[in-house]
């Protein structure tokens, strides 16, 4: 604002006007600018690790592992669940019961 009152008689107020507009529209863009820049760059680091994921972690069902189970592996089995509950907090009522067998 000095430069604005310094040049008040050579400058027209208009001008003036424009220019700070000018200013605050430059300082939107700067902000934008680096809010998509942040946006990129955390993007870049998710695609960076989905590709380190998959380069360093070994697939699965190669022809080293076995194929067949042991024999003593049950060929069918169940799970049974009897008076099992949850709750958030040992002295609040349980928002879960169970009682259930599933094969």
């Amino acid at each position: 604002m000095g430069l604005a009152i310094r040049l008040r008689t050579s400058v027209s107020a208009g001008l003036v006007g424009l220019a700070i507009v000018q200013v605050m529209t430059l300082s939107e863009l700067m902000n934008d600018l680096i809010a998509q820049w942040t946006e990129m760059e955390a993007c870049l680091g998710a695609v960076t690790r989905i590709s380190r994921f998959t380069k360093e972690t070994p697939r699965e069902g190669r022809s080293d592992e076995t194929k067949s189970l042991f024999d003593e592996w049950p060929s069918s089995g169940y799970v049974t669940l009897e008076n099992v509950s949850a709750s958030y907090e040992y002295i609040t009522p349980p928002f879960l019961r169970c009682h259930q067998r599933v094969n």
